[in-house]
């Protein structure tokens, strides 16, 4: 009896506290301290993302009607869908916009003959862009898209 007693008293305060904690570190610090959290599902999802693309405008000297990320060009590029392609492009936009030659050139090299060699010319751009992964998931929309280097191997 003396348990349920203890029971009924100490469950509700536990409750009660859990719900303050993960509420107050939520809402003063955006953060949640394992295993207490806020309930708020997808609390941490991003809002707008930021990252580069490689936009292809031609392919062995024949302009494509509208150029098109070569993550969309699988029937060009055996490459397109690659995760570790998708890397080397954001570190190749980080290096151009630090102003990094060395690696720009390096970048490039690894790029133009791992996964742009099946063509025998590719001309491309590196595209800084933003979005809202959400609303890009749904419709493709991107907020913006801003040539930062012309390229042709």
């Amino acid at each position: 009896m003396r348990y349920y007693v203890f029971l009924k008293k100490f469950v509700p305060f536990i409750v009660i506290l859990y719900f303050i904690v993960g509420n107050f570190t939520w809402g003063v610090y955006r953060l949640e301290i394992f295993p207490v959290f806020s309930w708020e599902l997808f609390s941490l999802v991003p809002n707008l993302e930021v990252d580069y693309g490689l936009k292809v405008n031609a392919i062995n000297n024949e302009a494509l009607e509208t150029p098109a990320y070569f993550q969309d060009l699988s029937n060009d590029f055996s490459e397109a869908k690659s995760i570790t392609a998708f890397f080397v492009i954001q570190d190749l936009g980080e290096a151009i916009e630090a102003d990094d030659n060395e690696s720009v050139q390096k970048l490039r090299h690894q790029i133009e003959t791992t996964y742009l060699s099946e063509k025998n010319q590719v001309e491309y751009i590196i595209v800084k862009r933003s979005y809202y992964p959400i609303k890009r998931w749904r419709t493709g929309a991107f907020e913006m898209e801003a040539e930062i280097e012309r390229y042709a191997n």
